[in-house]
């Protein structure tokens, strides 16, 4: 399943399973907003989901990430607050 990703779309895949915005993709990976969205939407289609936590939780579930990492990881890289977020999804 996740093997069909590409590269890119795998990065796209970890950042879902952090629960970053598209917007918040698009600046951890330096790319325009509409080429992260297009990653996430493709991203989607591979993996016969509805949306980003679907594909999020299918992603952890292949990795073997629990929620505890997810929390572990955010709390080391608080690169983005509350504030940042927008209605992007």
């Amino acid at each position: 399943m996740l093997r069909e990703l590409t590269p890119r779309e795998k990065e796209v895949v970890r950042l879902l399973v952090l629960g970053y915005s598209n917007t918040q993709i698009a600046d951890m990976l330096c790319i325009a907003y509409s080429t992260a969205k297009a990653h996430v939407q493709a991203v989607l289609a591979k993996l016969n989901v509805k949306n980003r936590v679907q594909a999020a939780v299918v992603a952890a579930n292949f990795l073997g990430i629990t929620p505890e990492m997810v929390v572990e990881v955010a709390c080391k890289f608080p690169e983005f607050s509350v504030d940042d977020l927008d209605d992007d999804e």
